[in-house]
């Protein structure tokens, strides 16, 4: 033991820190995000199992989240997923909801 004491570099001085710390460092009020997307918890499942799959066969959803998944897919850039989002909305599109996804295609797809 003797000798490995006098191998081993010394420690830091007694004074030393490693960053200066006040004390509203660390409060939340203090940590502002440059930009925040909040997903829903399903969309965040479906993203993991498209992205654990290799692709959109085994994935199985509700055919109301297919808008929500689709920005989020946008989002992190999964072409493949937005583009099988995009096949679903369009075999479901009908005059019901044709509105609310040309706005949703408005948002996505700004011209």
């Amino acid at each position: 033991m003797q000798e490995l004491q006098g191998a081993l570099p010394p420690g830091p001085p007694s004074g030393a820190s490693a960053a200066p710390r006040t004390p509203g460092h660390f409060s939340p009020a203090s940590h502002q995000p440059e930009q925040c997307l909040i997903i829903a918890f399903f969309s965040f499942q479906y993203i993991m199992k498209f992205l654990y799959n290799g692709g959109p066969a085994a994935i199985e959803f509700n055919p109301a989240d297919i808008l929500e998944l689709m920005g989020a897919a946008n989002f992190f850039l999964l072409e493949g997923l937005q583009r099988h989002c995009e096949i679903l909305c369009a075999k479901r599109l009908n005059f019901d909801n044709c509105m609310s996804i040309y706005k949703h295609a408005k948002v996505l797809y700004p011209l």
